[in-house]
């Protein structure tokens, strides 16, 4: 609902406690995973990077493992 898009349209956006948006990234662009960081869909609400989100885009192309590399980049971002 964050979009007004209720259906989903695989975009999944998120934050991680203690990573700026930017930084994951990064890190996320380190292991050839593209994203979006940024203040998606809202407008400025502040300025504060800790308002802002990590977008993904999952759609038809997308692979099993696109998805198991995206979430152990995630888990090794974490650890």
């Amino acid at each position: 609902g964050r979009c007004d898009c209720p259906g989903g349209y695989g975009i999944i956006p998120f934050r991680l406690q203690g990573i700026e948006a930017n930084d994951l990234g990064f890190m996320l662009d380190d292991e050839d995973i593209l994203v979006r960081t940024g203040d998606h869909c809202r407008g400025k609400q502040s300025e504060s990077p800790e308002e802002d989100y990590v977008r993904v885009s999952m759609q038809i192309y997308n692979t099993k493992e696109d998805v198991d590399k995206l979430l152990e980049a995630l888990e090794e971002a974490i650890s």
